[in-house]
């Protein structure tokens, strides 16, 4: 990836989570096995409150933050590693998918940490880091309420 803003690096997050979202929801619907459905629709709910949670950041964010460039952001979270789950996932494939997935949501977003010079900037980022770190934890102690049924 060239040089982009922390607006851009913000909004490609964003989209990702709605990726997540968009094909959980798409696969939950596919699925004959009721916790598979339940696991993958509480996980779509939650990358869709996550993708909304990032546009916040952007929407509301102070324009000097917001604008500020990034001369070597980190390579662009792969789309491609949505869609890895397979035909039949069972329940333990689905958790360590959406471990994968939240891990390099958290890595792209500690490799900006590394790479951003303004404080400000550094402390945003940081706060996004911190909320990512949070929602995994709840979305695995969720998932794992979901495989004890």
């Amino acid at each position: 990836m060239t040089a982009s803003t922390t607006r851009s690096l913000l909004d490609h997050i964003r989209q990702f989570h709605q990726q997540v979202a968009d094909y959980c929801n798409r696969t939950a619907r596919l699925s004959q096995d009721e916790r598979i459905r339940l696991l993958l629709e509480y996980i779509g709910r939650h990358e869709q409150h996550l993708a909304e949670a990032t546009a916040q950041y952007s929407a509301q964010g102070v324009d000097k933050v917001l604008n500020t460039w990034f001369r070597n952001p980190p390579a662009p979270l792969a789309s491609a590693d949505i869609d890895t789950l397979g035909a039949n996932p069972g329940v333990d494939d689905v958790i360590n998918w959406v471990i994968r997935i939240d891990n390099s949501i958290i890595d792209y977003y500690q490799s900006l940490v590394a790479e951003a010079e303004i404080p400000e900037v550094k402390t945003v980022l940081n706060n996004l880091l911190t909320m990512e770190n949070r929602e995994k934890l709840k979305t695995v102690r969720s998932a794992m309420r979901i495989n004890d049924l």
